[in-house]
């Protein structure tokens, strides 16, 4: 009947254990999320309504499902990002209204050339998630601001030069505390493995993201597109230069929180969340005492909006990592992980293949890696292969699909650039997804011939 029905969906039962029936719900979800943001809704409805559907697919059951594993992952990842994200958006806040955004960007203009000066961006990225600031993205897109309109250039622009260049810090490169933190438990290796590999890649990496970045940028001269602003800062950089602060005082703040995360984490072996929140605290506080005049209008309302800034990015993320967390109890997604750990191929492939397939369910770096690495690993042991390589493959090939657009760290940038799906996505997908799978099959292709 169809009260019985309702009750097995409800609270779980066989009914939902069909593969094919859970994949198509995990579809359709997906395919949803994509038209709803790219027809203007916020990716926080998106997330609500895509959940609720995939629920339906949950092993455990609809409320199971969306009442405890929705809730429960989406207030994890919220716990462990408020803090973060709430010290990065008021630092970016304050460099944006004490004029240290702008007094930046129009140096880096004048020394490099509107040309050259977005560049900036990109080692500015790179240096951070090496230092393991995961709110990278508040300190980037704010600084970002003043630098695109010194150089008369779209927000979209320092958006696809963030995006193209974050996988050298976060993953190519050797020394960030982020993804490359989770193989060391399952390998018993560390951050520093698969250098090599990685360089080569890195190099592989700019060369395209510099290419597509270029393009872009005569594109958007060619067509007069210009600074587009940012939507509802009316007063957004309204500086006039004999007001604007000096170099040293406007790149100190930037400086603190670079080195401050390394010198912490480091040296003092202090846990990386607290340093990244310290130095970010620190840096606004030395804001406010260099630059308190500067800042016009009412200071507490600054810094509420500081903090307003990084609650939508915030919710936003963490709903979407929720939507994740539930497809991960579909039976789809349990086939998928058995399937993977049943293939008979090389270990380098068997990394490659497994690890992006897992990344492009969860659509998630960290936990497509943390979820191929439980099921793979005791075979990846056994197998006799080069455990530094595997390491470093499994980061490369975690880049590929995770950055689907219902990734959380996709919706985090748009959001803070001020951005739809519409308007930025096309370039997140070619310089996070496109590209990464070319480096891939060069690190698979490494590791073939060489290991």
């Amino acid at each position: 009947s169809k009260s019985m029905i309702f009750i097995l969906i409800y609270k779980g039962g066989n009914v939902m254990s069909s593969i094919p029936l859970s994949l198509i719900f995990i579809l359709v979800s997906i395919a949803l999320f994509i038209v709803m943001c790219y027809k203007g809704l916020s990716p926080i409805v998106a997330s609500f309504v895509c959940t609720a559907i995939v629920s339906i697919a949950s092993v455990n059951g609809f409320a199971n499902a969306f009442f405890d594993t929705f809730a429960i992952t989406t207030t994890g990842f919220m716990r462990y990002m408020i803090l973060p994200f709430l010290s990065g958006a008021t630092l970016g806040t304050l460099m944006n209204d004490t004029g240290c955004n702008q007094k930046i960007g129009t140096w880096l203009v004048k020394k490099a050339g509107p040309r050259f000066a977005p560049y900036t961006l990109a080692i500015l990225t790179v240096i951070l998630l090496l230092g393991g600031v995961m709110s990278y993205v508040f300190v980037v897109a704010y600084l970002s601001f003043g630098i695109l309109k010194a150089a008369n250039l779209p927000r979209v622009v320092g958006l696809t030069i963030m995006s193209g260049y974050m996988p050298i810090g976060m993953i190519l490169l050797c020394g960030a505390t982020t993804t490359q933190l989770i193989p060391t438990n399952f390998l018993g290796t560390t951050i520093y493995s698969g250098l090599n590999i990685g360089i080569i890649c890195s190099i592989v990496n700019v060369i395209l993201v510099t290419i597509y970045v270029e393009v872009l940028m005569r594109t958007c001269r060619k067509k007069g597109i210009g600074w587009d602003g940012l939507p509802g800062n009316e007063k957004e950089m309204e500086f006039k230069e004999e007001e604007l602060p000096g170099l040293f005082t406007a790149i100190l703040p930037v400086i603190i929180v670079v080195l401050g995360v390394l010198i912490m984490i480091n040296v003092f072996k202090m846990d990386s969340t607290r340093a990244i929140v310290i130095a970010q605290t620190v840096g606004s506080i030395i804001l406010l005492v260099m630059n308190w005049n500067r800042i016009k209008g009412n200071k507490a309302k600054v810094l509420s909006n500081g903090a307003h800034a990084a609650l939508v990015p915030l919710v936003g993320s963490s709903l979407v990592v929720g939507f994740a967390g539930v497809v991960s109890e579909t039976a789809a997604y349990h086939a998928l992980t058995e399937s993977i750990t049943k293939m008979n191929i090389n270990p380098y492939a068997l990394t490659v293949i497994g690890t992006a397939l897992c990344c492009a369910i969860c659509a998630d770096a960290m936990g497509g890696v943390s979820a191929f690495l439980t099921a793979m690993s005791p075979q990846l042991l056994a197998s006799g292969a080069n455990l530094n390589v595997i390491h470093k493959l499994t980061g490369i090939s975690s880049a590929t699909f995770d950055s689907l657009p219902h990734n959380g760290n996709v919706n985090i940038s748009l959001q803070v650039f001020g951005l739809t799906h519409k308007e930025g996505y096309k370039h997140i997908f070619i310089v996070q997804t496109l590209f990464p799978c070319v480096y891939a099959a060069v690190g698979l292709i490494i590791a073939l011939i060489f290991y």
